[in-house]
């Protein structure tokens, strides 16, 4: 079976500063990955350096469904693809709707959609996620607490239905009520797809569980490894 995606011995400096190093990860379709590890160890740049954000410059290889060095392609390319990231703070985007924002996006991915459509599937997911119908047509993020940002992402998410799905601390800066609310949405979005994802405190149906200490990935293995975490801490680990 051929990994969806395929990490090999990846190094990633910003500038002169080495950020990543000697990454090797494999990750097949349908699995859930989760990457732990102390602040400043390289979690989130991981995820960047996927997507192609700018400023990274990356050593080795990337190779996307068996074929490709996904570390060549241009970012718009990495997103027709079927990468989606989802980031820690999601921006406020004026003048343009979720509506229009992901009628883009399915044209970005080769999935063209009439808006009429996309405005059933967003009404559809909004109910889901307790969001108004009125959601669809409200600018991206405009006026929207933290929690609702981070609803919006899961719609996203769901009505583009990418290959791969890589979300960096889709928890961060909620409370505890608004964090076990979005994981239990998360745990039913995730059925059927592929994730990589950053979180402290993972309560999602992980497959595989990574630990990452200055760059470095030092522990792989189940969910055993963010349960030890979330009692005992790091240290026996690192």
């Amino acid at each position: 079976m051929i990994p969806l995606l395929d990490i090999r011995s990846l190094d990633v400096m910003a500038g002169e500063t080495e950020i990543l190093h000697n990454i090797n990860l494999r990750v097949y379709k349908g699995e859930c990955h989760v990457v732990m590890g102390r602040n400043g160890s390289g979690k989130s740049t991981l995820l960047n350096a996927i997507m192609g954000a700018p400023g990274l410059i990356c050593d080795g290889k990337v190779v996307w469904e068996g074929i490709d060095n996904l570390l060549a392609m241009p970012v718009d390319v990495r997103t027709r693809q079927g990468i989606f990231l989802s980031t820690q703070a999601p921006p406020e985007i004026q003048g343009i709707s979720n509506a229009k924002l992901l009628q883009g996006g399915m044209e970005s991915m080769g999935k063209p959609h009439e808006l009429r459509d996309i405005l059933k599937g967003i009404h559809t997911v909004a109910e889901e996620l307790n969001l108004p119908k009125s959601w669809a047509l409200r600018g991206f993020n405009v006026g929207a607490s933290g929690g609702e940002r981070k609803k919006n992402e899961l719609l996203h998410l769901k009505v583009l239905d990418p290959k791969l799905c890589l979300l960096d601390e889709i928890e961060a800066g909620l409370d505890k009520d608004a964090t076990d609310h979005l994981v239990e949405m998360l745990k039913t979005i995730q059925i059927d797809r592929t994730m990589l994802m950053v979180s402290h405190s993972p309560k999602v149906n992980a497959t595989h569980v990574h630990v990452m200490e200055k760059g470095k990935i030092v522990k792989s293995g189940g969910p055993e490894i963010a349960e030890h975490i979330l009692s005992k801490g790091y240290d026996d680990f690192i």
